[in-house]
């Protein structure tokens, strides 16, 4: 049961490859995921591969890695990918990639490169995550073992999928929707950034080299080029707006010192621009449930029920307010869209104001409409009502 997943990997690519193959397949190093750095000058690429070697557990040891980590380099990416070979004797194979890492310092030099390669290559599959490092090393993410998932681009790839939905920081960014982001006209892209936890080791004793890593933030980009982070609360505010959020926990403050939350049941938005007024348009329609409640209130009173959705509401509101101040400040990156939508809604305006629409967004007013509805209120204490 231990190697089960690299094993339906092997099994998997044997079937689409057909048996005759299989001598062909056994001598590739699959990759599941991919680092890409630059240090003076040449291109450092850390590549984790499935260990292909552990055919049943009869003749491989349990201790046996189930990833190996190679690193290369070269004058180009590609050149590096190559020179993998050095390390390792089989030929890459990327048609199983789960993740890619790029490093903010190429990020911010442009990705068009990395974008061609992978374009190229019909061999890869373009469905793989891609993220920025914010300020981990690449190599040091790569060379992580990371707990729950014994192959670490997978525990990525599943922490990404889970918290974009769940907790609301990050979307769920693959390749190939990156690269249609980047070619749509008037918006730029964003894609999770990933960094190590400081002091995150899970257990010294038993394996020190077990860490946890983050991906909390939305990295944004300037066409081909990264810009910087948002923060944790701009992050979740675009993604109450664009993002595919299921649930959520959202905190507000009761007091001073005590703070309650809700969990988001359902949530609808929508962002315009009115070009007459320069002011962006935001609305959101929140329906959530009380799940701690720690103000001082009578949940049994409709009246103070809408005391808890004004302070929801004032909470998402100042959400949003982070969100529109960071657009303003980052106004290089027009990753709220302000341009698509004035280019879809008045294709004339657009096509003689394109060249503003930076200092529009600098300039921007903001109207913010936040509505929320708590429609579970809970169970209170015992021998009162249930909600």
């Amino acid at each position: 049961m231990k190697k089960i997943k690299v094993i339906l990997i092997i099994v998997i690519l044997i079937l689409l490859t057909g048996c005759s193959d299989y001598r062909e397949l056994s001598d590739m190093a699959i990759a599941s995921s991919i680092g890409i750095d630059i240090k003076d000058g040449m291109y450092e690429i850390t590549t984790q591969v499935l260990n292909t070697s552990m055919k049943s557990s009869e003749n491989t040891s349990s201790s046996s890695p189930e990833i190996i980590v190679y690193h290369s380099n070269g004058k180009t990416i590609h050149e590096a990918l190559r020179n993998l070979v050095l390390e390792s004797p089989k030929k890459l194979y990327a048609g199983h990639l789960e993740t890619v890492v790029v490093s903010n310092k190429i990020a911010k030099e442009d990705i068009s490169e990395i974008f061609d390669l992978f374009l190229r290559d019909a061999e890869v599959s373009k469905d793989f995550k891609i993220l920025v490092s914010k300020d981990a090393k690449v190599s040091d993410i790569m060379s992580l073992i990371t707990p729950y998932e014994t192959i670490p681009a997978e525990n990525i790839s599943s922490s990404i999928e889970y918290s974009s939905k769940e907790q609301g920081h990050i979307s769920d960014i693959t390749f190939d929707k990156f690269v249609s982001n980047v070619l749509q006209t008037g918006v730029d892209a964003v894609i999770p950034a990933i960094t190590i936890k400081e002091n995150s080791t899970i257990n010294e004793e038993i394996n020190p080299e077990i860490r946890l890593v983050i991906v909390n933030k939305l990295g944004i980009f300037k066409n081909t080029k990264y810009l910087t982070n948002l923060t944790e609360s701009a992050s979740l505010g675009y993604n109450l707006i664009y993002g595919d959020i299921v649930s959520n926990v959202i905190s507000f403050k009761c007091d001073k010192n005590t703070y309650s939350s809700v969990e988001l049941l359902k949530k609808s938005s929508k962002l315009t621009y009115d070009i007459n007024t320069n002011t962006v348009n935001i609305d959101v329609f929140i329906k959530s449930a009380i799940s701690e409640l720690n103000c001082n209130i009578d949940i049994k009173k409709e009246s103070e029920i809408k005391k808890v959705e004004q302070k929801l509401t004032d909470s998402i509101k100042s959400i949003m307010n982070d969100l529109i101040d960071e657009a303003k400040e980052y106004n290089e990156s027009d990753f709220l869209g302000i341009g698509k939508y004035i280019y879809q809604n008045n294709y004339i305006y657009y096509k003689n104001n394109k060249d503003n629409i930076k200092d529009m967004i600098k300039s921007m007013k903001r109207n913010i409409k936040i509505k929320t509805e708590i429609i579970q209120k809970g169970i209170i204490k015992e021998g009162d009502e249930k909600y």
